[in-house]
């Protein structure tokens, strides 16, 4: 018989009025004496009662929802919980794809405000107030796309990082569920925001490669594309398609997306400079392409493949980037797409090795979803496919 037993991370050792985290992933269904065991652990490896517990679950922890809000309340002393099921989750070392889990992230900040929402602030930031360090923000997929909240997002707080992603779960609507220590919400989004000495870094690591050539937008309709560069859309793409070096058409099925540009202006687009979306059909009579957004007349339009490699070579530049630049967090959150993982690399926990060997070892918890959030260029969007984080470092210069 399995032994069930919880895999933890902390982030060190533990210092008075410090930022501290502790992570722990149990990667098995519901049961009372393990989530016991390891909040309490948790809690005494944290030293301190934690400020905020972000849960990740599986959908068929939802029966046992209230015992769970309860034993992280009593046993890791936990005042505010904020969580979303998951079609799978991921820790320090384990990604838990298609199967029942828990991934729990225990953070201490002291001197940190934290503000959980669930819809956005309409009248924008308060007069004379700081701005703020950051934003988590989950969401339910079936209620909202969220691109519009995070166009205004981006207009009430420009630069500031929103980073979170999509509930997974199913297959019934009730499966996908946001939570806090009270319990299950019914709005459609639950975000956190965090203001005072504590710096969030986000990542955003895109696993498509563009294909064929940049063409502008010029004929739409609703959420179809008409024309690309004054031709048939499907033309377009059928060209790309069998340009493609015949020992890669057969790994393209079903691997190619579209890419609107992030910036005009870029005068060599390449990966990251794209948001990728699903081809959700395509209209042979007419040669349209619908799109899984609302696409627009004069946006740079590319076709991607979804590749392994590239991905690999995205995510491994942009860890050693931020360590480089930042260290290593002392805590972590991660969205991963749900077309990651084994369907993109044919292996387990490639993204985690990845991670660990180019930004290190920390505390994190982390969920597949079904589209992510986070900044290109200082703007946040809605992504799909890609890996975003919410990478937690203390502001020493404000504290």
């Amino acid at each position: 018989m399995e032994e069930r037993k919880p895999t933890t991370e902390n982030s060190g050792p533990k210092a008075k009025e410090t930022c501290n985290s502790v992570s722990c992933l149990i990667p098995f269904t519901f049961d009372p004496a393990t989530l016991t065991d390891a909040a309490s652990s948790c809690l005494e490896n944290l030293a301190s009662d934690p400020d905020l517990v972000i849960a990740f679950v599986s959908s068929d922890y939802r029966a046992d929802l209230a015992e769970l809000i309860e034993i992280l309340r009593i046993d890791g002393h936990a005042t505010r919980i904020v969580g979303t099921s998951a079609g799978g989750v991921f820790g320090v070392g384990k990604e838990q794809e298609n199967a029942s889990g828990l991934s729990l992230l225990f953070l201490k900040m002291p001197q940190v405000t934290l503000t959980t929402a669930t819809e956005f602030e309409k009248d924008g930031p308060a007069p004379n107030r700081e701005p703020p360090a950051g934003f988590l923000l989950f969401g339910n997929p079936v209620q909202s796309e969220f691109q519009d909240d995070l166009g205004r997002w981006n207009t009430s707080y420009p630069g500031i990082p929103v980073v979170g992603g999509l509930g997974t779960g199913g297959p019934d609507p009730e499966d996908l569920f946001l939570f806090t220590e009270n319990g299950i919400l019914k709005a459609p989004m639950l975000s956190i925001r965090f203001d005072g000495p504590i710096r969030i870094e986000p990542l955003v690591a895109q696993s498509c490669r563009p294909i064929g050539e940049p063409f502008v937008v010029t004929g739409t309709t609703s959420d179809d594309v008409v024309s690309i560069g004054r031709r048939k859309a499907f033309s377009v793409l059928e060209d790309t398609f069998e340009a493609l070096p015949e020992e890669l058409q057969a790994e393209a099925e079903g691997s190619i997306f579209a890419g609107l540009a992030v910036l005009e202006e870029v005068e060599n687009f390449d990966t990251g400079n794209f948001l990728i979306r699903h081809i959700v059909s395509a209209n042979l009579a007419k040669g349209w392409l619908q799109l899984a957004t609302t696409p627009r007349i004069g946006q740079t339009m590319q076709f991607q493949l979804r590749d392994a490699t590239s991905s690999e070579v995205v995510l491994r530049d942009q860890s050693t980037a931020i360590r480089k630049a930042h260290g290593v967090p002392f805590a972590a959150v991660f969205c991963s797409g749900q077309g990651r993982g084994r369907k993109l690399y044919e292996a387990e926990e490639r993204d985690i090795r990845i991670l660990e060997e180019h930004l290190g070892v920390f505390p994190m918890a982390g969920l597949f979803s079904n589209g992510e959030f986070g900044p290109i260029a200082g703007c946040n969007f809605r992504h799909d496919h890609s890996l975003c984080g919410a990478l937690f470092y203390p502001d020493l210069e404000e504290s």
